[in-house]
């Protein structure tokens, strides 16, 4: 059996965690990795970021009827495995070493397991709801959520937050764009500098360097 490596994808409410989930999934699958998304958000929303906003098939179904958690996978055709809730059901936690084995990299979208990072925007509010009800001694980083603003910079919010800024992320238009098509960004524009810097992100959480090739004429 593979063993799985964690990262939990957390923080405060608009911090842009689960369009980060959808779009890093991808950018490791790229990097050639087998790799599980995991939405057990209390308000699931992943299902919109891939055209499958009412899944039938839910980790709240497949355990209450007593299945393997592998009935309830869906698979990209990336190769990206997602395991969904629906937001017309109730939250149920449930004990994610479950998941052990079911793919190398396995992302949380919006709970706390293993390797947690916090998502937040750069002002006092969202970083200070962080700071009181999300960081702990279990939080490895965060990422800064509209990079362009000028309302906290990344070294104010990196020791606010007393944890290393990992990534600066800026929520643009062509997110919502393709939210609306029911695609990641990254799968819809893979060559957009958002998803040169996705995967520079990814390489580094893996210890690696991305290499961006480019083409000289002549």
């Amino acid at each position: 059996m593979v063993k799985s490596s964690y990262l939990s994808l957390i923080g405060p409410s608009g911090t842009g965690k689960t369009m980060l989930t959808a779009n890093l999934g991808l950018a490791f699958v790229r990097l050639g990795y087998d790799v599980l998304i995991v939405d057990n958000n209390p308000f699931p929303a992943m299902g919109y970021h891939f055209g499958i906003p009412l899944p039938e098939r839910t980790i709240k179904k497949t355990i209450a009827n007593k299945q393997s958690l592998k009935e309830a996978l869906y698979k990209h055709p990336s190769g990206l495995k997602l395991l969904l809730n629906s937001p017309l059901e109730n939250y149920l936690p449930f004990d994610y070493n479950l998941l052990e084995g079911m793919a190398q990299i396995i992302l949380i979208d919006g709970q706390k397991f293993k390797n947690n990072v916090v998502c937040v925007n750069p002002n006092m509010p969202s970083v200070m709801n962080a700071v009181k009800n999300i960081i702990d001694f279990n939080t490895v980083g965060i990422i800064i959520n509209h990079k362009d603003s000028t309302y906290l910079c990344a070294e104010s919010l990196s020791v606010l937050a007393n944890r290393e800024v990992l990534f600066k992320i800026d929520f643009e238009k062509k997110q919502k764009e393709a939210l609306k098509q029911g695609v990641p960004l990254f799968e819809l524009e893979p060559e957009h500098q958002f998803s040169i810097n996705l995967l520079q992100f990814a390489s580094k959480l893996l210890g690696k360097e991305y290499e961006i090739l480019v083409e000289h004429n002549g």
